[in-house]
């Protein structure tokens, strides 16, 4: 969660490098690597920074829960390899921390406070630092100040050491070019829809073949892990609107937050920078005789003309004395030279939009409801508490219910991907991890009062589950049977198609072909491998099987959404790497940006052999051997 919040202080590269080794703390919002848990056991220790059995436990079930859908158990994932990759991750985030403390790198005070106010999920509608709003993304995502802060400026101090290493990536000007080339080649096909005849006479399958298709296709036939339950669900928004609010409480904020109301004089100004005064006064003279803005700049100043916009701008956006200058300015008037920091300058104001302050009336309804949802978020609070305490008094969840008039909703089937057994989505369920937690409760028990990710909470009762099984044939003879004779007619569609290629391949005209089998040749528009430039319903397999072809005439087949598409290979575009030096520096970026991500890797392997890596395989082996 933590790295979705802030705004990176890594680079490109590292950004790169962390899709690969630490998206599961994105995802997971897996902070502290060096904290206790519940297990009280630490599984790995990379330079004396320990990772507990809470920590790697916590990842692994989120694991669990993203591959639920795919029926794998915890027995199944370790088999796969999943403990020992989420493990992995822990350990080179442990890697870098290590090095870090090693090399003293610090962030201050000053750094981690101004990356926080330029977060933009942290600021309001009027572009400003929220404190509020601050709060409640912390809260929302699962974080304390504390923790968020410590969290950011580990990631701000790791970042100083991965950009040192990543920037000095240089990708060789012949590779570059030859994967150019390989990238904007372009390919022309002529192409035949081969459509699966939904009314082909394929006969009757027997008790045999229906035996054998429903065991062969066993993963379309089985249902889904489904867990009947009990739940509280609360939010803000319910309450929010019981709540009435002052009109004179809705003015009192107003005033106190007239400055985030106030649209500033925004101004859009030229500029040159000259060395000395003398430049200065040259410059004055030739533009008192007329000559352009950006004529004299480029003569004197040596600037092109693009240098000397800095764009829409207001006060707090130049030094004080010089902003004084520009903003005293009328339209179109250049000003006397003034001295600044960097130079002398010369401004040329050529717009101006004045500032304006929002009405108390405009902005009302607004605040009316900001703080309406404030005092819904503390009655929240007070709700939560009660429920808790009067859970931990001993009612049941029903009781409690009852007790506090909340509303417990009852599920009588919900499987992994939050649907009923119909099918059909189940509307309005609490955010995550509400279903990550229906299929972490056991059977028979309920879970813990948890917040969502926007801000609610819910507590559970899982009443019991239906496990995942192969349905039965005599259950679904029909569904077989109509699956059987759907693949029955995909078959001789796909041989029609493989025998239209034959012909092709040994010669036969595509014209003549289209009459006999009843088929419109279609040209498609010069495409890439990645189908940019495809224009027709050519389907993405088709574009692979063109870019499979040797050479022109030739033909292939691939499958479609209805059917199979014949592909006759037309034309071959090559390109040439001095035509779009655009595109080739893009190229040149894509490269740099992947062997930077090599570096990183290869960095992060000499830092677990420098600082050291210990793994407890007997610790691992005692609490993940049930693991599930």
């Amino acid at each position: 969660m933590l790295l979705s919040l802030r705004k990176k202080v890594a680079g490109v590269f590292v950004k790169g490098l962390f899709g690969v080794l630490v998206l599961s703390f994105a995802v997971w919002g897996v902070g502290d690597v060096v904290r206790g848990g519940f297990f009280g056991d630490t599984v790995a220790e990379v330079g004396g920074l320990k990772i507990e059995g809470q920590t790697l436990d916590q990842a692994f079930r989120r694991e669990l829960n993203r591959l639920r859908p795919l029926n794998i158990d915890a027995a199944q994932a370790r088999q796969m390899g999943v403990l020992d990759r989420v493990l992995q991750q822990l350990i080179a985030q442990a890697a870098y921390d290590a090095e870090t403390g090693d090399l003293g790198m610090t962030v201050s005070d000053d750094a981690v406070r101004q990356d926080i106010r330029d977060n933009r999920a942290f600021k309001n509608q009027q572009g400003r630092f929220d404190r509020f709003q601050f709060e409640q993304v912390l809260r929302s995502n699962g974080f304390t100040e504390e923790g968020y802060v410590q969290q950011l400026r580990r990631d701000m101090a790791r970042d100083q050491v991965l950009n040192n290493i990543s920037e000095g990536a240089v990708a060789p000007k012949a590779m570059v070019n030859a994967l150019y080339r390989w990238r904007a080649e372009k390919r022309v096909a002529e192409t035949m829809d081969v459509k699966v005849d939904k009314a082909a006479a394929v006969g009757t399958p027997d008790e045999s073949a229906l035996v054998e298709f429903h065991k062969d296709n066993a993963s379309r036939f089985t249902a889904p892990e489904y867990r009947s339950l009990r739940f509280i669900h609360l939010e803000a928004d319910d309450l929010a609107g019981e709540i009435e609010i002052a009109e004179d409480a809705v003015r009192k904020v107003y005033d106190e937050r007239i400055d985030e109301f106030t649209v500033r004089e925004t101004r859009t100004v030229q500029q040159m920078v000259l060395a000395d005064e003398a430049a200065a006064k040259k410059a004055m003279g030739l533009l008192s005789e007329g000559r352009s803005f950006a004529a004299v700049a480029k003569d004197v100043a040596g600037q092109e003309e693009d240098s000397t916009k800095l764009g829409a701008i207001t006060e707090n956006d130049l030094p004080e004395e010089l902003a004084e200058k520009v903003f005293a300015l009328a339209k179109n008037v250049n000003s006397a030279p003034v001295e600044g920091p960097f130079g002398w300058h010369i401004f040329r104001v050529v717009a101006i939009e004045a500032g304006r302050t929002q009405s108390y009336a405009e902005v009302k309804k607004t605040l009316r409801e900001e703080l309406a949802k404030e005092q819904a978020i503390e009655a929240l609070f007070k709700v939560v508490a009660d429920l808790e305490d009067t859970l931990g008094g001993g009612a049941t969840l029903g009781e409690a219910a009852n007790q506090l008039n909340l509303k417990l909703r009852k599920l009588a089937a919900l499987d992994a991907e939050g649907k009923a057994k119909d099918g059909k989505a189940i509307a309005d369920l609490p955010g995550q991890p509400f279903i990550q937690t229906v299929f972490d409760t056991e059977s028979g028990s309920e879970s813990a009062l948890t917040e969502t990710g926007d801000g609610g909470y819910f507590i559970l009762k899982v009443d019991g589950l239906t496990p995942s099984v192969l349905r039965s044939l005599d259950s679904i003879r029909d569904e077989v049977a109509a699956a059987w004779r759907d693949s029955q007619r995909s078959k001789q569609a796909k041989a029609r198609a493989d025998t239209i290629v034959e012909r092709i391949n040994n010669g036969d005209q595509l014209a003549e072909l289209s009459k006999k089998f009843n088929l419109t040749i279609m040209t498609s528009q010069p495409f890439t491998r990645d189908g940019t430039g495809v224009r027709t319903s050519l389907a993405p397999a088709a574009v692979v099987e063109t870019f499979g072809l040797k050479k022109t005439g030739t033909a292939a087949v691939a499958r479609t959404r209805g059917g199979f598409v014949v592909v006759r290979l037309k034309e071959i575009r090559h390109a040439s790497s001095s035509a779009d030096r655009e595109a080739v520096e893009a190229t040149d970026r894509a490269v740099r940006n992947s062997l930077a991500d090599d570096l990183l890797l290869q960095f992060n392997r000499s830092l677990q052999d420098r600082h050291g890596v210990s793994i407890d395989s007997r610790v691992l082996q005692r609490l993940f051997s049930d693991a599930g």
